[in-house]
């Protein structure tokens, strides 16, 4: 037995309708990118804070580990989330051309 198949137009609707049926889908884009800038910016905040237990050999005396990381290196950790926001934005910009933003 087959299943009838459904346009992409249809899907696209059933989603829309079924889900969130008295909001507005601009107001559900704003709040997914509201929600994914606040865990952008989380991560970003977190990394910038563990790295100091992780290098600080005076923090508490607990099982941490602690790295030898020279200050050269760390820049380079803190700045690879910088980097991959970056990069990322070049294969990023292509798919919203293709596929729409």
């Amino acid at each position: 037995k087959e299943f009838p198949r459904e346009s992409p137009r249809e899907i696209k609707g059933l989603w829309r309708h079924d889900f969130f049926p008295c909001i507005p889908a601009r107001y559900v884009l704003a709040i997914m990118g509201f929600l994914g800038f606040v865990n952008v910016y989380a991560l970003r905040v977190n990394l910038s804070m563990a790295i100091v237990p992780m290098v600080n050999n005076s923090a508490s005396a607990s099982s941490n580990i602690q790295y030898n990381w020279t200050s050269e290196q760390q820049g380079w950790i803190l700045s690879s989330f910088f980097y991959g926001y970056m990069i990322t934005q070049i294969p990023g910009g292509y798919l919203a051309g293709i596929i729409g933003g």
